[in-house]
């Protein structure tokens, strides 16, 4: 588990209301700039046109398309799970932090930074992971400020040019996630008392099989897909502003990939069935199966092939349109001499993951999730540096070290590690976004990365403690991606075959419009 934890409260206040001015309906959107306007299409430019079909980003072999005629869409973004919390103004979210003066002001900062840079896509939870403020605070009850605030980020989103892609869930976090929906289950099966397998940590894997889990699950993808924009009056299903959803971010069910995949189908099919618009992928790590082809050499550890995931099975779910996969060197050497594992990894494990993609599944593959830690250092350059056992350089929570052991001076490290530590993380960040590149000449199946995860700078004396592989607008590792997102505009843009439904462009006037009396005044 990556991001911090909330503040610790007690359950009754954790599924207290904290209640929120609404935002004012106005019969007359248009005669104030501030608001949606009636017509969409207005925020074509450099925005995203919500009424036209060919604005959503589609599959077409391992590539994405977007427009008419279909042009690719290569992925440069990056994770903040903090959005939901920021744009509802929660008075205690994430860290401790008090979203309620400048919340929104952040994420307007964000976005527009982000669209300078010419990142596109960010990686975000459908849910508020604060303890204070869940969105969901019962089953099918939900905090109506949390969830305007979803539907601001995406207005707001739009109006850059930048994408979403949605998380129905999480195996990690409580609010909104596996933990939560188990309680639940647990509650209604034994009058309030939760029984020893929902109180383990051990027994999440239930979470896949049992059928009140399952139907609470589906109510809430239910729930998001059919929502209909509080600031849009644009139903998320119809929105091309959200790239993708995803089905359930890092999930594990050890000793139980059989019950994992049946999970992936089942929700995968009903996902699809609702929203047909948008694609679809799994959020998991990227394991191989302990049977799978490759798994001794790519996966990082032993351990990783017993969690239940499955890179090849799970993605090859037809209505998985694309594969993902998530890079975290310093927390899977849980075996590793360091604790981290070392540079021929990362390349390893980027370059398998895209062969298979390619040559196996037959779709996109997109990095979404990679890191190294703020405080370690990295050997520069480790595409050339790879020198094998007695060679190779290790990256981890003890700093630099060379392979095998060794020692230095800790008041000279300590001293050097404030220094140098930007420019290293820089460093694994632009030899991860070498291999993009790569793959990109090489048109492979690797379209694109998004790195975790990018706090605004109001966070820093809060996120640096809590999260360790935090990233901010002025850090080298935010510069590599700057630099990243202008080498990918400096490439060649393929134009794709036809138009992406039919044989000519679709009629924008046969398709929904805003309605002036469904919108809201952003505030």
């Amino acid at each position: 588990q990556r991001v911090g934890a909330a503040a610790t409260v007690d359950r009754a206040t954790a599924a207290s209301a904290v209640d929120l001015p609404e935002p004012k309906k106005s019969a007359n959107v248009s005669s104030d700039a501030s608001s949606p306007p009636n017509d969409v299409s207005a925020w074509s430019s450099g925005g995203i046109v919500r009424h036209d079909r060919d604005a959503f980003v589609r599959v077409s072999g391992t590539r994405f398309v977007v427009g008419c005629p279909p042009a690719e869409y290569k992925v440069v973004g990056w994770n903040t799970y903090t959005l939901v919390e920021q744009a509802a103004r929660v008075p205690m979210g994430s860290f401790g932090a008090d979203f309620s003066r400048r919340g929104r002001a952040q994420v307007l900062e964000m976005l527009d930074r982000a669209a300078a840079a010419g990142f596109n896509t960010v990686r975000t939870w459908a849910y508020s992971v604060g303890e204070r403020q869940p969105m969901q605070t019962h089953p099918g009850v939900y905090h109506e400020p949390s969830f305007e605030g979803l539907d601001w980020v995406l207005y707001e989103a739009g109006k850059r040019g930048v994408r979403l892609v949605l998380v129905l869930t999480d195996y990690w976090e409580h609010h909104g996630g596996v933990s939560q929906y188990l309680e639940w289950a647990a509650a209604r099966k034994s009058s309030g008392s939760l029984s020893s397998d929902f109180r383990m940590s051990e027994r999440k894997s239930v979470f896949f099989s049992d059928p009140d889990c399952k139907r609470m699950y589906k109510a809430n993808a239910k729930a998001l897909i059919e929502r209909v924009n509080a600031y849009t009056g644009v139903a998320y299903r119809d929105d091309p502003t959200i790239f993708a959803w995803e089905l359930i971010n890092e999930p594990r069910c050890r000793g139980c990939g059989a019950r994992l995949q049946a999970w992936i189908e089942e929700m995968a099919r009903y996902v699809k069935r609702l929203d047909p618009n948008h694609m679809l992928s799994t959020g998991e790590e990227g394991f191989y199966a302990g049977d799978a082809r490759g798994s001794a050499r790519v996966n990082p550890e032993v351990w990783a092939a017993t969690t239940g995931q499955d890179f090849l099975a799970n993605h090859a779910v037809p209505e998985i349109d694309f594969a993902v996969a998530h890079l975290w060197p310093d927390n899977w050497g849980v075996f590793t001499l360091g604790g981290s594992l070392g540079a021929a990894f990362t390349e390893e494990w980027i370059r398998t993951h895209t062969r298979d993609a390619t040559r196996v599944l037959g779709k996109p593959f997109v990095l979404e999730e990679f890191g190294v830690k703020a405080a370690v250092e990295v050997a520069p350059g480790f595409l050339a540096d790879v020198a094998g056992p007695g060679g190779f350089r290790l990256f981890g929570p003890f700093g630099f070290r060379p392979f095998g052991g060794g020692s230095f001076d800790e008041t000279e490290t300590a001293t050097n590690a404030s220094s140098s530590s930007d420019e290293t993380v820089a460093s694994y960040y632009r030899d991860v976004y070498a291999l993009v590149e790569k793959a990109d000449d090489a048109d492979r199946a690797l379209r694109g990365s998004m790195f975790w995860t990018w706090h605004h700078d109001d966070l820093k004396p809060l996120a640096r403690g809590a999260d360790e592989y935090a990233v901010f607008a002025g850090d080298g590792a935010f510069r590599a991606t700057e630099e990243h997102a202008a080498a990918l505009r400096g490439r060649r843009t393929r134009r794709v075959g036809t138009p992406l439904f039919g044989s000519s462009c679709v009629d924008e006037t046969t398709l929904p419009r805003v309605r002036a009396s469904s919108v809201r005044r952003p505030e």
